[in-house]
């Protein structure tokens, strides 16, 4: 690669694209995204603790300065809401350093988090695809909203 490695790269937590990093790029730090992780909470803790504990979790991951600060924030919460021996929270414990903004501030990112323009654009096709939409419902819908904006702009 022109250049040397990139320092640091973002993905989601695919495994084969895991593997694939540390193979092509040894010393590229690899974070995942935030927002991929942050996203999976509601769908991976139970309906209770994600409505009552979600905001406490927000804190941990976003207001936390220094490693020690975010361990200590995360365990409180993991706690009060009786999710000790969660095994998804326990995986993502396990995996902080490589997503939790507090124990990434050493490597150089311009101030990302999340792989940002792959998450624009699958939010973007996301309001126009459906298992049920045929390909040509697609192209008019995809056309209608691309129109919208010309004249916006």
């Amino acid at each position: 690669m022109p250049g040397g490695e990139p320092k640091t790269i973002i993905t989601n937590q695919d495994a084969a694209m895991t593997r694939a990093i540390s193979i092509a790029f040894p010393t590229t730090f690899h974070r995942l995204c935030i927002w991929h992780i942050t996203s999976k909470f509601l769908v991976k803790l139970p309906h209770s603790a994600y409505k009552e504990y979600w905001r406490e979790f927000q804190k941990a991951i976003w207001d936390t300065d220094n490693k020690d600060e975010f361990d200590t924030k995360w365990n409180i919460v993991v706690t009060k809401a009786g999710l000790t021996d969660h095994p998804w929270l326990s995986s993502m414990f396990d995996l902080r350093e490589s997503w939790v903004l507090a124990y990434a501030q050493h490597f150089f990112a311009i101030g990302m988090s999340s792989s940002q323009r792959a998450e624009c654009s699958h939010a973007f096709f996301k309001q126009y695809i459906s298992r049920r939409i045929s390909l040509m419902d697609f192209i008019i819908r995809f056309e209608r909203h691309f129109l919208i904006n010309v004249k916006k702009s």
